[in-house]
């Protein structure tokens, strides 16, 4: 079974509304949002196009990749 840590990246207060934000998570590189007040947090990288996700936007509430 695979190991889980978990890493303290942000607080709330650290993204206002609309911000799309990169963080290290350890040796992750992530990507953190906020939308309609609701936190999300992504791999950095776009599945399909190998894209940094943090360099995107967000288009009703979804982060669309560069």
């Amino acid at each position: 079974m695979a190991q889980i840590d978990w890493y303290r990246v942000a607080s709330p207060d650290d993204l206002e509304e609309g911000d799309i934000k990169t963080v290290l998570a350890g040796r992750n590189v992530v990507v953190l949002t906020l939308h309609e007040g609701r936190f999300g947090a992504l791999d950095n990288r776009c599945p399909h196009e190998n894209a940094p996700l943090g360099e995107g936007y967000i288009d009703r509430g979804w982060l669309i990749c560069p």
